[in-house]
């Protein structure tokens, strides 16, 4: 009836392929992608990342990307096109530098715990400070694995850094280090001199952080007869066009009746779709 329409399907496992009409959640998502088996410690189980990876990244975003994606195809051709998103597919698709990586060597990647953006060299992982709290260090580079040793007071371990089997020694030396002061005092010593050591924060204290505050990640709009109402922020800074959140998450049929009758149904009809479960 339009051949303009882009219409988009998300699902668990698309509608071809043998999984096709199996029930499932983003762990399971993840599972069938091959991001699960990757995540975690060593000697444990797999480590559950919420359901950010599946829901969020390979779904709500990849859909977003993928509707954009039509509507400039439609720009060019005049015509629409149905897309058919298997969240498993996303998944697969965010693991391309692992993969990309799997290929060229011939073999997979390590398992979990081994992998050295997983937790098994030094310069990257998470230690424990002497509140109880945790920081993260990201110090891959050599020169931000000497601003960490410089900062530590452990400058003998500078050219230890990528020597596969020094690595228990330096974890070791780093958790004694990072065991004699607070998270917070880790995070003022080093934060200005180039060490990518920053705190593990909970959501409340992440959302408080004067780097969220700064960056509008949290914002709070009018709820009307609910008062102001916080809400997460717009991530995207496009400086020519800025995004805004001008309204609460509307509730479920806020506006069913309003879109209806924009689309040119009376008040008899939108009345009838309700009754027979059409709408809401």
């Amino acid at each position: 009836m339009n051949p303009r329409i882009v219409t988009c399907t998300l699902s668990g496992y698309g509608r071809t392929g043998p999984y096709r009409q199996m029930a499932g959640h983003d762990i399971n998502y993840i599972s069938i992608g091959g991001a699960l088996g990757l995540i975690g410690d060593e000697q444990g189980r797999p480590v559950l990342p919420l359901n950010i990876v599946a829901d969020f990244a390979a779904g709500g975003l990849m859909a977003a990307f993928a509707i954009l994606l039509a509507l400039q195809a439609r720009a060019h051709t005049g015509r629409g096109q149905d897309i058919d998103l298997a969240m498993s597919d996303g998944v697969t698709s965010l693991l391309g530098m692992q993969i990309s990586r799997m290929f060229a060597a011939g073999h997979p990647p390590p398992p979990r715990g081994e992998h050295p953006l997983g937790g098994a060299m030094s310069f990257y992982s998470v230690y424990e400070c002497a509140d109880g709290e945790w920081v993260a260090v990201g110090a891959i580079e050599g020169y931000f694995f000497e601003a960490l040793c410089t900062g530590l007071g452990r400058e003998e371990l500078i050219p230890l850094q990528r020597d596969p089997e020094r690595q228990a020694e330096i974890k070791a030396a780093f958790a004694e280090s990072f065991k004699s002061r607070t998270r917070a005092e880790w995070f003022a010593a080093l934060r200005d001199v180039d060490a990518c050591l920053t705190p593990v924060l909970s959501l409340d204290e992440a959302l408080a952080d004067p780097q969220a505050r700064e960056r509008e990640m949290v914002t709070t709009v009018d709820g009307g007869r609910l008062g102001p109402v916080q809400q997460v922020g717009v991530a995207p800074k496009l400086l020519g066009t800025p995004g805004a959140v001008r309204r609460p998450a509307a509730r479920r049929a806020e506006h069913t009746d309003q879109v209806l009758r924009e689309l040119g149904l009376d008040e008899g009809r939108i009345a009838e779709l309700r009754e027979r479960g059409i709408v809401a």
